[in-house]
């Protein structure tokens, strides 16, 4: 978690699914809604709240980012050749 997503998100609670027509669910987002700046919907993804549309979209693009998995690691380079001692180049993606 970075400090922005502290600052923009804070806690971040997941409401569990609800099937369509599901009376639950209304009373149970508004709730949660009143005290948090973003929700999880399962099976659906974030609803995110803010004062102005900038500051919307500056929540979940922070929101993604810190969800977004790391890059992955460089593999190793190949070891050098027994006889030669020279290195093959590595492929580049």
């Amino acid at each position: 978690m970075t400090a922005y997503y502290a600052m923009r998100v804070g806690n971040l609670p997941l409401i569990p699914y609800h099937a369509p027509g599901d009376t639950t669910l209304e009373p149970l987002a508004e709730t949660t809604a009143r005290t948090h700046r973003a929700v999880l919907l399962a099976n659906h993804g974030p609803v995110v709240a803010a004062p102005t549309l900038d500051q919307a979209a500056d929540t979940t693009e922070e929101l993604e980012e810190t969800a977004a998995p790391p890059p992955a690691p460089r593999p190793p380079d190949p070891p050098p050749h027994p006889r030669t001692g020279c290195r093959a180049r590595a492929h580049s993606s």
